[in-house]
């Protein structure tokens, strides 16, 4: 039987199945204002700080708001509570919050709870797994109402990013008063665009339109769907099912071989999304792996000259475009900061087997690529080049967990997987994420590590894309880390529904950036 058709059988049993799956969920669509998305994990607390999950993040990010807002089709911040800032010397930035906004509850939004987020979230004792994204802040001070300075321990570009992104605001009065601070996540209060209706691992999340969001700007307008029901559904075949038979309206991160049958059905059709999202293949360089042709530049060139990144895009990447998702560096253009001169090696068979020859590996060796969920169909296509010119590679297919663990431990000769640039607009988060000399750095170059901590020190934006040019021409010129190919979001849905296209998030798309057409 040929592989479409065995596609072709299982998508017909799940649309036979699927009757049987369809409960008490509502058929609302378009015509009840009501939008319902199958999740992959059950979300029983919306905390990104307590539960860092992406689909955790996707439904906080509308109903909690941040300081300011990226808009990547202008490569600029904009204010959402904040109506100005400015930059008082190297260590003090003064906010001027808008006035008028109002938390979920009815009660005023002002620099009170501003002074109260930043302070707890920094607060050495307030323990939590992403720490690093508000260490940085020595104390929020209260200048009046309506203004705020945020100081910092020392000079830090990426701030905006983390006012822009990470960092939302809670109502002081409310988290403040609460005994175990994750409690707010099962009730949380914003001044978002959308607000909580309830909460319940098991039957979902519910969100409604506020109606009295009237602070937003270009890079996060108000609402237009007027419910959002998020369904846990951690089967993707579930999911299919459930979508075919009019339970869920779409679904995301769907394989390509799926999505392509999916779309057989008239009913559907499938929308990507790019953003900071990317696929890519790390090379060890020190020896960390114990494989030691891996630190021969030679080598790792003639790794990466073996890899037809077109080929691939094509061939397993959901939503690719060949012509158009190859990226030559290991930022993008849309983040601030990002800026390169040099390119990877560019793809050549004949070249990659001379310069394995000239290195004195001209009959091959072996050596394991890893990878985790999400990455396996491109670490085995990277797999299958290797082998083309004689590298004997071996694909393990790791959950996040082990992978982490592998990594730490420095048993990882190659990875292939994919990177979301920490949901940042901003080039210092994929330099403090590899580059930091932790155990996820396997290069521990002394050279990348001095101008990644000058660019973080730096406040002028284009000084600081001086710096980071240097260091990313630096890894590309290195030979240690190739970018493979955007990572889209890919959505299966019904026709009555478009996406904002280029999306700066981990999980590649926004509520807020959801619409009927």
């Amino acid at each position: 039987m040929k592989k479409s058709d065995s596609y072709s059988l299982l998508v017909a049993g799940l649309l036979s199945a699927a009757v049987l799956l369809v409960t008490d969920i509502a058929v609302a669509q378009k015509s009840k204002d009501t939008l319902r998305i199958g999740l992959r994990e059950q979300v029983g607390l919306m905390s990104i700080i307590y539960n860092a999950r992406p689909e955790t993040g996707l439904f906080e990010r509308e109903v909690l708001d941040a300081l300011l807002s990226y808009n990547p089709n202008t490569k600029k911040y904009e204010g959402l509570l904040a109506q100005s800032w400015k930059q008082i010397n190297p260590t003090t930035l003064e906010v001027k919050l808008k006035k008028g906004i109002k938390f979920h509850d009815g009660s005023d939004f002002n620099a009170d709870d501003v002074v109260y987020t930043l302070n707890w979230a920094a607060d050495p004792k307030i323990r939590f797994r992403f720490k690093s994204s508000y260490s940085w802040v020595k104390v929020a001070e209260k200048i009046d109402n309506y203004t705020v300075r945020i100081i910092s321990k020392k000079p830090f570009g990426p701030a905006l990013a983390r006012l822009g992104v990470t960092i939302v605001m809670f109502p002081s009065d409310v988290h403040g008063k609460l005994k175990v601070k994750s409690d707010f996540g099962k009730h949380p209060i914003g001044t978002g665009r959308y607000k909580v209706v309830s909460i319940d691992r098991s039957t979902g999340i519910k969100v409604v339109k506020n109606p009295d969001y009237k602070h937003g700007n270009a890079a996060k307008p108000a609402a237009t769907i007027g419910t959002i029901i998020g369904i846990p559904m951690p089967d993707m075949q579930t999911q299919m099912a459930q979508l075919m038979v009019g339970g869920i309206d779409l679904m995301h991160g769907v394989p390509k071989s799926l999505a392509d049958e999916m779309l057989k059905d008239q009913r559907f059709n499938l929308s990507s999304t790019t953003g900071v999202n990317y696929f890519y293949m790390a090379i060890d360089s020190v020896g960390r792996s114990k494989v030691e042709a891996l630190k021969n530049i030679k080598v790792r060139e003639a790794l990466m000259r073996a890899v037809d990144r077109k080929l691939i895009i094509k061939a397993v990447v959901p939503g690719g475009d060949p012509n158009n998702h190859v990226i030559p560096a290991l930022c993008l253009r849309i983040q601030v900061g990002c800026d390169f001169s040099s390119k990877p090696p560019a793809f050549d068979r004949a070249k990659a087997k001379s310069l394995l020859k000239e290195a004195g590996y001209g009959e091959g060796f072996s050596l394991v690529i890893n990878s985790f969920p999400g990455a396996y169909g491109v670490a085995e296509a990277v797999g299958g080049e290797l082998r083309k010119i004689g590298v004997k590679a071996t694909i393990k297919k790791l959950s996040f967990g082990a992978y982490r663990k592998a990594q730490k431990q420095g048993k990882q000769a190659i990875l292939v997987a994919h990177w979301s640039s920490g949901g940042l607009p901003d080039a210092s988060s994929t330099m403090n994420y590899w580059f930091s000399k932790t155990g996820r750095d396997f290069w521990r170059d002394d050279i990348i590590d001095g101008l990644r901590k000058k660019g973080d020190a730096t406040i002028d934006v284009a000084k600081r894309q001086e710096i980071y040019k240097q260091a990313y021409d630096r890894i590309n010129e290195q030979r240690w880390i190739m970018p493979i190919s955007l990572r889209p979001g890919v959505f299966i849905h019904t026709k009555e529904i478009e996406m904002d296209k280029i999306v700066i998030s981990p999980i590649g798309f926004r509520l807020g950036g959801i619409r009927w057409k």
